[in-house]
């Protein structure tokens, strides 16, 4: 082949490569002066790869720079020496956020590489900080004799004057999230306060009963360049006094959550002639109820509904719905379903939802109604 007009080409190859790299501070934010370990593997394949050169690039919120050379000499907090973990630390002295970008290049199986990865860390402004006495107490803001909103206090030490926000989530005994809360006010130097109110409705939807922990409490500074700043941080600072679930706002029915679905073959030929889904609900004042609700598939189609009338104590009951098995295999929908447009209503109380259950998967095939499968075998064909 011969060219005759000369050209500018571009030739890109694209090698797939075993060789990784990562890059993993000890953590996302840290107070202003805080110190930072930065650790980062290089691997090939599964197995760690020593003997390669790394640094890291820390970028300064102010965009100045600072060379990191991260170390596999067993000395760095990087653990043994030439086992492929490369380590070193940094102090971050700017507030503000720090970008990190490594680089290791090397050699394997004498072929030169070179890998970059990237991460970034938060520094605080000491601007404020979390530090005081907390404190709790329940709210009852409509007069009914119960808790509208859990109130915790969370002490806030301020030297710079400016406008500060508080997040944090509530968790039961058993680590579970109860509630979510956030409080914004301006703050004046000295010993101050960010009131966070957490929902007493979500609290006993959540089944919340005991002591509660406040958790992941962050501290913004939201007035630092414009942007906010997260300038403190406490895993779990503080828990609450002891409450019963009862003593929050609630309606005078609800559902707990807990549901349970089956399919029951009355017959004994191996195929469902009923589905079976029941609702757990909570009931503040017993008596004569009726219920009704509908089951749908994934894409909403409704396959069979059902309902009737009951007598039903205070305190946590069960409403069970039975589905006709054989509206489920006549419309050859597999599951999930779904309980839908559930009502309840009586002497003291009415619920009404959407999204009351979902069942687990089900293969249409298992009800009553649904097709034969047809094997068609066709004879060979001699030429």
């Amino acid at each position: 082949m011969c060219i005759r007009d000369r050209a500018n080409w571009v030739v890109t190859v694209v090698q797939d490569s075993d060789i990784t790299l990562s890059l993993t501070p000890d953590a996302t934010w840290r107070p202003l002066n805080g110190t930072v370990k930065l650790t980062s593997k290089v691997m090939i394949k599964d197995a760690p790869l020593a003997g390669a050169t790394v640094t890291c690039t820390v970028v300064r919120p102010d965009g100045t720079t600072q060379t990191v050379a991260l170390l596999d000499d067993g000395a760095h907090n990087d653990g043994a020496a030439r086992d492929g973990v490369y380590a070193n630390a940094f102090v971050g002295s700017q507030y503000g956020v720090y970008s990190l970008s490594a680089v290791a290049t090397g050699t394997a199986h004498e072929i030169p590489f070179l890998r970059t990865t990237f991460s970034e860390v938060q520094f605080g402004s000491g601007t404020a900080q979390i530090s005081g006495a907390f404190s709790d107490r329940g709210v009852d803001t409509d007069g009914d004799g119960l808790y509208n909103t859990l109130q915790v206090d969370v002490p806030v030490q301020v030297t710079t004057a400016g406008e500060y926000a508080a997040f944090a989530e509530l968790r039961s005994t058993s680590g579970g999230v109860l509630a979510y809360a956030n409080a914004t006010s301006e703050l004046a130097p000295g010993q101050r306060k960010l009131t966070l109110n957490f929902s007493g409705e979500e609290i006993w939807a959540n089944g919340g009963n005991g002591r509660f922990t406040l958790a992941d409490l962050r501290l913004n500074d939201m007035g630092a360049d414009a942007a906010p700043l997260r300038i403190d941080f406490k895993s779990a600072p503080y828990t609450t006094t002891n409450y019963a679930r009862d003593q929050f706002q609630h309606a005078a029915a609800g559902l707990t959550g807990v549901t349970r679905d089956y399919g029951v073959d009355s017959n004994g030929n191996g195929k469902y002639d009923e589905l079976v889904v029941q609702v757990e609900v909570y009931l503040e004042v017993g008596g004569a109820y009726d219920w009704s609700g509908k089951l749908v598939d994934g894409a909403g189609l409704e396959l069979d509904s059902d309902g009737g009338e009951l007598a039903l104590d205070a305190g946590l009951q069960t409403i069970t719905f039975r589905f006709d098995g054989r509206n489920i295999g006549t419309s050859q929908r597999h599951g999930p379903y779904h309980l839908v447009a559930f009502d309840l209503w009586g002497d003291g109380a009415f619920l009404s939802t959407d999204g009351a259950a979902t069942t687990a998967f089900y293969n249409y095939r298992l009800f009553e109604g649904a097709p034969t499968r047809v094997e068609l075998y066709l004879p060979a064909i001699s030429r």
